[in-house]
């Protein structure tokens, strides 16, 4: 078995070898993979038998030292040493450009594998459902919620990457392509500053409440909730009465605005595993 980098000549291959391949990794990704493969800010990892190819290891672009695997597929009886292949030859071509690799799922048969390459779980994201039910008050804060406007996405990137870790903030190409599908988008605004946004997904029966950001010195100030009443709000005025949102076990403090408007947890969880290269 051979390691190489992907060749554009090879992306009908890695796309073929997926679509047949019986379990594989996917990233929860607002691309698919036919979209994403061509990006020359990938870095995608081919094992070979010969002339067949066996497994996938590709990384999202790096974002500060940061990456997500986005995809991972390997030979169901020797997943291991594909996996470690895979993960050694990625190490010697990366490990000079990032800090932390990250992966998160919910099939169990992933965790012994990572873990057999120095993986380690740091957190886990929890999926929440409110159901149909009579709204809270409406919040009080300071902020006003309004749509955002058209010169406002520079501001929109700073609140989310000031109040995220790395790993977790958004790419402007990445954001830019979650507003483009986004149902619901909305800012709070304080002495004409944004402080904090919203960006929800909608679907044929429920919404999908995709990122929730404050800036860190406006957090503690009901704005996050203002802002998720304000989505809860439209989307009842539009019919819609089931929303979902997923967030770090960790954020504790995101959980709280959630338990608020009647957010339950409704389904399994994620383990985030991370490898720190440092």
């Amino acid at each position: 078995m051979n390691v190489s980098l992907l060749k554009p000549h090879e992306h009908s291959v890695v796309l073929n070898f997926v679509a047949q391949h019986p379990r594989a990794h996917f990233h929860l990704d607002w691309e698919p993979i036919y979209r994403w493969l061509p990006d020359r800010n990938n870095h995608i990892f081919l094992l070979w038998q010969h002339e067949y190819l066996i497994g996938v290891l590709a990384f999202a672009p790096i974002h500060h030292k940061t990456t997500w695997i986005r995809l991972l597929a390997l030979p169901i009886d020797r997943e291991q040493a594909a996996l470690k292949l895979l993960w050694d030859y990625a190490y010697s071509m990366l490990a000079e450009k990032i800090h932390l690799a990250a992966l998160m799922t919910n099939q169990a048969w992933l965790l012994p594998l990572l873990q057999g390459i120095g993986f380690y779980e740091q957190d886990r994201v929890i999926n929440l459902r409110r159901p149909r039910q009579d709204m809270p008050a409406s919040p009080q804060t300071a902020a006003t919620i309004r749509k955002v406007r058209w010169l406002e996405f520079k501001q929109v990137l700073h609140v989310d990457n000031t109040a995220f870790a790395p790993l977790w903030q958004m790419r402007s190409y990445d954001l830019r392509e979650a507003v483009r599908r986004a149902q619901h988008y909305r800012v709070a605004v304080i002495d004409g500053e944004v402080v904090g946004y919203e960006l929800t997904m909608g679907y044929s029966n429920s919404m999908h409440l995709a990122r929730l950001a404050t800036l860190p010195n406006y957090q503690g100030q009901r704005i996050g909730k203002a802002l998720v009443y304000n989505m809860l709000h439209d989307a009842e005025e539009k019919g819609t009465h089931e929303v979902t949102v997923n967030t770090q076990a960790s954020n504790i403090s995101s959980q709280r605005v959630y338990e608020y408007f009647g957010f339950e947890h409704h389904s399994n969880d994620y383990w985030v595993y991370v490898y720190s290269m440092v």
